[in-house]
């Protein structure tokens, strides 16, 4: 229904998969939300690796953040506790790092 309401060629029958509506699902989100920093959270969600050798990007200017692996196999992903608020506060220690 919110298909026709926004797109009149709209044919919900070409989505004969699960994994092909999720894809479109995902390339609409991208397009509706781009430059807004929503895309972080999705790779998360998603656990959908980084991979920016398609976008134009340059791998010399994203370094390490031009291809990162999935979310739940590299720990890059996490926000990680500082040292120093660990160091600093004796109810935290290293075991509450994520």
């Amino acid at each position: 229904m919110l298909g026709e309401k926004r797109d009149s060629a709209f044919d919900k029958s070409a989505y004969t998969t699960k994994a092909f509506l999720m894809n479109e699902i995902k390339w609409q989100r991208r397009v509706e939300l781009w430059g807004e920093g929503f895309s972080y959270h999705d790779h998360i969600r998603w656990d959908e690796g980084l991979d920016q050798s398609n976008s134009g990007a340059a791998a010399v200017l994203y370094q390490a953040g031009f291809m990162q692996a999935k979310p739940s196999t590299n720990s890059e992903w996490l926000f990680k506790i500082p040292q120093q608020e660990i160091d600093a506060n004796p109810f935290i220690s290293e075991s509450d790092q994520n």
